[in-house]
């Protein structure tokens, strides 16, 4: 399922978390919307950043108007072109944990993208917070919603609990059992080497595969 034909801006690709977390609550967890904007012009790192948040869509299709710009990472220039491979390839590397989430929900019902208010219903902070979802229970994804152009720096809340967060890539330690701030303010500047804010919870176990060319 598809989320209907959106319009290439940062506040489309924000809404569409929403989107397919409502998706997933009505029981449709194959959705996700089209990636980079369907109506308009993408931007470049607009465009990017939607590739990332995409990848993490249970539905992942990037799809636009005729008559509008192409926008193939390959037709977006560099940055775009490194950093959807870099997101399209992490998403088949993935692909285990995301099967075992499908299958999982079709037997015994729930939701593969949760908002952190199911996992976490006494955080406050997290019932009218839409900008981060978790994949299953492991893996927290806080995607980049505004240019670079405006700021550079993001704040990610890390829901109040006694679970441990850590850098999925690096696997740094991010989060302190009892915080005294909401937010933890990263920076992530926009370069072809820029990566999507995921955090993995403390205990888990995530099933990857490698990924190969067909």
């Amino acid at each position: 399922h598809w989320l209907g034909d959106n319009s290439a801006t940062w506040y489309d690709m924000k809404m569409s978390i929403s989107g397919v977390l409502n998706m997933n609550m009505f029981g449709i967890p194959l959705t996700g919307a089209d990636v980079c904007g369907f109506n308009g012009d993408t931007e470049e790192e607009l465009c990017a950043r939607w590739m990332q948040l995409g990848s993490f869509y249970g539905f992942y299709r990037n799809h636009n108007g005729i008559g509008f710009k192409s926008q193939e990472p390959y037709n977006l220039g560099d940055y775009v072109l490194e950093i959807s491979r870099t997101a399209i390839e992490n998403r088949y590397k993935l692909l285990p944990y995301f099967y075992t989430l499908f299958h999982e929900v079709s037997v015994k019902g729930g939701m593969v993208l949760r908002p952190l208010v199911f996992e976490y219903p006494t955080d406050l902070n997290c019932r009218d917070f839409s900008s981060q979802f978790l994949v299953g229970n492991q893996l927290m994804v806080a995607p980049i919603l505004e240019s670079s152009d405006n700021n550079t720096s993001f704040n990610i809340l890390f829901p109040e609990s006694n679970d441990l967060w850590f850098d999925y890539y690096t696997g740094k330690y991010m989060s302190m059992k009892k915080r005294d701030d909401t937010y933890h303010t990263i920076e992530y500047p926009f370069d072809k080497n820029s990566l999507l804010p995921v955090f993995i919870k403390n205990g888990s176990v995530i099933p990857h595969q490698y990924s190969a060319l067909t």
